[in-house]
């Protein structure tokens, strides 16, 4: 299990903060959201692993879903920390993941494509 986590540091733009999560995160209440930024505790927490047959077949990209979150909630003026197996890790090491783990799975792809022709 790899987990990335975000950490936000409490300031006036709460508000706008947990609505964002909100979105991002239906299952979590917003007085719980409150919560953990206030008690500067992990406010969204991502199983890189996570795999759900469902939003493969939606077109629903969790990664970069948990990649826009970030970026909605910065520019939404959140001092956000990110954390990747429990280490901080900047958001140039989360780009540099994300492109690494498309790049994967477009080789996979062509390399199941490869084999499916050659039968």
């Amino acid at each position: 299990m790899d987990l990335m986590q975000i950490k936000i540091a409490k300031d006036e733009q709460i508000v706008s903060y947990i609505k964002l999560i909100r979105e991002y995160d239906k299952s979590m209440s917003m007085s719980h959201i409150k919560q953990k930024i206030e008690s500067n505790d992990f406010v969204v927490t991502y199983d890189t692993n996570d795999y759900d047959v469902v939003d493969e077949i939606n077109g629903i990209d969790k990664n970069r879903a948990f990649r826009e979150l970030i970026r909605k909630l910065q520019r939404a003026g959140a001092e956000t920390i990110i954390y990747y197996n429990g280490r901080i890790i900047s958001l140039e090491f989360l780009d540099n993941w994300l492109n690494s783990m498309d790049e994967i799975k477009k080789e996979v792809e062509n390399d199941i494509d490869r084999e499916v022709y050659e039968c």
